[in-house]
């Protein structure tokens, strides 16, 4: 059993002992979650940029990144759960659809 395993063994007895059967962080919680991932993704980009500006694509691929975490902000500052993709175009779609455009 590798120690990945035994951890998450480790945890799954303590949410039995206390009765739950998973911790729910709530979305406006996961809001700020989201959007201080953003933040860092963002000063990773910036620190590529300063350091090695012609690494182009990597830092437009953190940028993008960032960009995408910001708008699962936005989803889940409403209390809704944002959708599991990396479509920028569709979760675009959802936070209009929320009316926060």
């Amino acid at each position: 059993m590798s120690t990945i395993d035994q951890a998450q063994g480790k945890i799954k007895k303590l949410y039995e002992r206390f009765g739950a059967s998973s911790v729910q962080i709530p979305k406006q919680l996961q809001s700020v979650e989201w959007a201080y991932i953003a933040i860092e993704f963002l000063a990773a980009a910036s620190v590529l940029d300063k350091k090695e500006p012609h690494f182009t694509k990597p830092r437009l691929q953190l940028t993008e990144h960032a960009i995408e975490c910001a708008m699962k902000a936005c989803i889940t500052s409403v209390a809704k759960k944002p959708p599991n993709t990396h479509d920028l175009v569709r979760l675009y779609r959802e936070i209009e659809k929320l009316g926060s455009v």
